[in-house]
């Protein structure tokens, strides 16, 4: 119970509330207010894995200079389109345009645009090597509810252990990344944007033999003394930080992309703060470090004091 015990009195009174009722006070914000981009982000994360590990395994084009997409038994590229390669780059660009495309859950769908430009040295496996990911009008839409999160912007990704994360195989050392941005854009659901900015650095493991993999996010900057990985402000101005109090965790599993373990919180200046606890029962009990967690608690205090807790079941 060792997240329990990191933050005591308020997430145990919100998991008795959780276990107990499931009730949630009439003034709970909806997800999208105080899990900002979550879990959509989930969706973001996995399609940018997918085309660095297009690049990194060094795929032939076809006649066209586009990459097709993978038509083996496990479907590594799972989701990904033809990619437009740019080879008249010296720095090698690469480009995918999404329309459509569904992978698991079916019900989430992808469109619009990444594209990586290595911008600082020789490969993207180069110790030290920067990489651009251009996201434009990327959104990832639930069909099932209608709601779709928009990315527009640039983040920057350093390889600081050197190395290809394709190539990964079990116990070797890991990958490790540091990702920054500035003044990104992400727009839920039309609704007006929050900017964001980034400091943060992943760790990337493999852990198995066939396609499995985990990545471990940490927080790389300390504003107010807060660990830090991401502020910037909301759409009604107020500025927010992302605090993470315990590494977040997020896992292959199967076809699927989970957040399985971590607690962060987001706190918002002249509001309040949430937390997020990933890795639960339906209950809201810690099952974390495992596939077959239910999803994750989100808890605050309302105005009077109230604490007020629900479980968001993995995507």
């Amino acid at each position: 119970m060792k997240r329990i015990t990191l933050l005591p009195q308020m997430l145990i009174t919100a998991i008795f509330l959780v276990a107990t009722s499931c009730n949630i006070l009439d003034d709970e914000p909806k997800a999208e207010e105080y899990e900002s981009t979550s879990p959509y982000d989930v969706f973001a994360q996995q399609s940018q894995q997918e085309l660095f590990d297009i690049w990194e395994k060094d795929t032939e084009p076809n006649s066209s200079g586009r990459i097709e997409e993978s038509s083996s038994e496990d479907d590594e590229f799972c989701d990904i389109p033809l990619v437009q390669v740019n080879w008249n780059n010296t720095r090698t660009v690469l480009t995918v345009n999404f329309s459509n495309f569904r992978c698991e859950p079916p019900e989430i769908v992808r469109n619009g645009g990444i594209s990586l430009t290595l911008v600082s040295g020789e490969s993207v496996e180069a110790k030290n090597s920067v990489v651009k990911v251009t996201y434009t009008n990327f959104t990832v839409t639930d069909t099932n509810t209608g709601k779709y999160v928009e990315y527009n912007g640039e983040r920057f990704i350093t390889n600081l252990s050197g190395g290809k994360f394709k190539y990964l195989k079990k116990n070797d050392p890991p990958v490790v990344h540091k990702v920054r941005s500035y003044n990104f854009k992400i727009n839920y659901n039309g609704t007006g944007e929050i900017t964001e900015n980034t400091a943060r650095y992943k760790v990337l493991d493999k852990i198995n033999h066939f396609a499995g993999y985990q990545m471990t996010i940490y927080p790389d900057t300390v504003i107010n003394g807060m660990n830090v990985a991401d502020w910037g402000t909301l759409k009604n101005g107020k500025p927010y930080y992302h605090i993470i109090h315990e590494p977040i965790v997020y896992q292959s599993c199967a076809r699927h992309c989970r957040y399985i373990n971590g607690v962060r919180s987001k706190k918002v200046v002249g509001g309040r703060e949430t937390f997020t606890v990933f890795g639960v029962t339906a209950q809201g009990e810690e099952f974390f470090n495992t596939c077959l967690s239910y999803g994750r608690l989100v808890y605050y205090f309302n105005s009077k004091g109230d604490s007020i807790a629900t479980v968001i079941k993995h995507p």
